[in-house]
């Protein structure tokens, strides 16, 4: 049994991209399609293995970052720490009104966002 064959439409925002594979293609005596999927699969290969080093790199930062001295017993603690203890600080949905009040801004986060960025 061989390979199923699957559809994809292909939209050139560029004509002249499309006009060259064209061109590739006749000389190389090969069907656009075949073209086309065999620069895919080259371009796919390269992203596949820059995409293995990054990953590889994650984790080989998450398994140093295990590797920090944390126990099973100071892990237990923080979990026990986290179900035990309220927030220190709760966030709460305030009005544009209640958020101008300079008595909710003790320590002046609201000047710091009250002038826009310009784009």
């Amino acid at each position: 049994m061989g390979k199923q064959k699957t559809s994809f439409t292909l939209r050139f925002g560029d004509q002249r991209l499309r006009n060259l594979l064209q061109f590739i293609a006749e000389r190389r005596g090969v069907s656009m399609n075949r073209l086309i999927e065999s620069y895919v699969a080259r371009e796919a290969q390269l992203d596949a293995v820059a995409l293995e080093a990054e990953l590889t790199s994650v984790v080989s930062k998450l398994k140093s970052y295990q590797d920090k001295g944390w126990s099973s017993a100071d892990i237990e603690s923080e979990a026990q720490a986290e179900a035990t203890f309220d927030e220190p600080l709760k966030a709460r949905r305030v009005t544009r009104q209640e958020f101008l009040q300079q008595s909710l801004d003790p320590h002046g986060v609201r000047a710091a966002f009250a002038d826009p960025v310009e784009r």
